[in-house]
């Protein structure tokens, strides 16, 4: 059953292809861009915390993300009306 696990990616990717170029250069676009060089002080802090808190290399974590502004294409928020919506399905 081990051979039908697909193989951990190689953590290598991100220094050829995200981290790749000028260290003032951004590479990443949130609310303010962010520069190669910003980008390995903020991983490498990180880094620091959780292997701190017992995290090793090869070690799993959980993540708790946002959801994609992307999703509000899909889940548009509309308008509740109190006492009228309970969050259940079905609710109008």
């Amino acid at each position: 059953m081990a051979e039908d696990m697909p193989s951990p990616v190689d953590p290598g990717w991100v220094d050829e292809v995200l981290l790749a170029g000028p260290a003032e250069q951004p590479c990443l676009f949130f609310d303010a861009p962010i520069t190669r060089d910003a980008l390995r002080r903020l991983v490498a802090g990180r880094q620091a915390e959780l292997a701190a808190a017992g995290l090793g290399r090869g070690g799993s974590v959980a993540l708790c993300m946002p959801p994609s502004l992307a999703d509000r294409h899909y889940f548009p928020e509309r308008p509740r009306t109190p006492g009228k919506d309970s969050g259940a399905a079905g609710a109008s």
